[in-house]
Order: C-alpha cells, then structure tokens, then sequence
C-alpha cells in the first residue's frame, strides 16, 4: 500500500457531541489534501502530557527560521460543505528540531500521514486549539 504524504497548512477543531469525539480537519480548504481526523478521548489524554512537554519546556525550542502566517478564523461555510468521511487519529509523532517541532499525524489504516512544521507559538496554538474545543467537565479535564 502506497503511503500519503501531505504537508498541513490549516488546523481545524471541534467537538461533535453525537459522537462524542473532537473532529481535527487539516487542511479544510484543500479538497485534495484535506483530512478530518476523530480523537477519542482516551487518545487525547495519551497526548495531553506530551503537549504539556512541547509548550512549557520552551527551552527545547528556539525562535522560528520562517514566518508565521496570520491566523484566519475557519470559513464554516466551506468547512461543512467538504466535510469527509472522519479516519481515526492513530499515531502522531513529536520531533523536536531546530526551529521547533515537527508534529505528523497519521492514520495507518489508510496509510495517511500528515506533517506541521510548528514553531514554538503554532505549537501553542495547535495545542489551544484542541483543548479548547474539548468538553472539559463531561471528559474530565477540566483543571487543563
């Protein structure tokens, strides 16, 4: 099976309460490279001490070597309208580099991986961004 290499440009999340999981689209506005990813909440709290790592170490990260794009709200319109069939987040793997963490997200099934150069702030707000869309009381979480 030939695997997917895609490179994100876009963080989408939200919680979908029928399914009582987060849905992380990468990429929502490229049809071609989009995906939309489930993350159960017993995968999440397997990634809530690594994210805890990656953005108060800060002292494993140094300043970005390239520019951070603005952040541009979600076009909903657009985001519901190419809405996929959701694939379970499987495995994702953190790499500390030079200019701060490559993050790839994947689903092995499908044979998917999804690679974010993330400096330290887009590491910030990658993480914000998925425990701010979690139902903190019903899951647990919420002292995060």
């Amino acid at each position: 099976m030939e695997i997917a290499y895609h490179l994100v440009q876009t963080f989408t999340c939200r919680y979908d309460a029928r399914e009582d999981r987060l849905l992380l689209t990468l990429n929502y506005q490229d049809i071609e490279k989009r995906v939309d990813f489930w993350i159960t909440r017993s995968f999440l709290m397997k990634l809530i001490p690594i994210f805890f790592d990656y953005t108060v170490h800060e002292s494993l990260l140094t300043q970005p070597s390239f520019s951070k794009d603005e952040q541009l709200p979600t076009d909903t319109t657009t985001y519901l309208l190419m809405q996929q069939h959701p694939l379970m987040l499987e495995s994702v793997d953190f790499q500390p580099m030079e200019y701060g963490t490559r993050v790839v997200l994947k689903n092995l099934q499908k044979s998917l991986f999804y690679e974010a150069r993330l400096d330290q702030n887009m590491m910030k707000n990658f993480v914000n961004l998925i425990l701010k869309s979690v139902p903190k009381f019903e899951w647990g979480l919420y002292n995060i």
